[in-house]
């Protein structure tokens, strides 16, 4: 069996990590996509319903989701110190020789690292993990305020004609 050139398989590694960082990417555009499907759906669903408590379901979701999202980016952001080592290292820029196929290795140590719950909450509030679910939250939560103020369907919002009771 012949041995292995170090850096093939730290290009390798490297492969693997930015196909795992770009996963976790990909997840959050899903959980993106859920959170404004479910979200905007229940918002709709509450207005054509005349269910003020649907809204809150609304809320909660998007609040579900963008804890979701904001875990998976710190996931992702484990990921980086690794990359950004292998990048130094092929650049010419590192220290000592690198032990290839070190991934889960060095994610526990990112993760594992002291100030995790800064790093956990940071995310969250990245403009880019918040939206679109800080916007559903503030949205659900003025409606419902409007609607348990008596500005709901029933007092004729804005664009939506009163439906009376004796018919026409």
């Amino acid at each position: 069996m012949s041995k292995r050139d170090p850096d093939d398989l730290l290009a390798q590694e490297y492969e693997i990590l930015l196909k795992n960082h770009e996963n976790l990417a990909a997840r959050a555009v899903a959980v993106k996509a859920w959170s404004v499907s479910l979200g905007v759906g229940a918002l709709g669903l509450a207005y054509s319903s005349g269910r003020a408590r649907i809204i809150l379901l609304a809320v909660f979701a998007a609040l579900i989701f963008w804890l979701l999202e904001a875990l998976n980016r710190t996931h992702q952001k484990c990921y980086e110190p690794r990359i950004q080592l292998l990048e130094q290292h092929f650049r010419g820029a590192g220290g000592a020789p690198l032990a290839p196929f070190q991934v889960f290795k060095a994610w526990d140590e990112s993760h594992d690292a002291p100030g995790r719950a800064k790093r956990v909450m940071e995310p969250a509030f990245y403009p880019t993990v918040m939206l679109p679910h800080v916007f559903i939250i503030v949205a659900g939560l003025v409606l419902f305020g409007m609607w348990k103020s008596g500005a709901g369907p029933e007092a004729g919002w804005e664009g939506r004609p009163v439906i009376h009771q004796h018919g026409r």
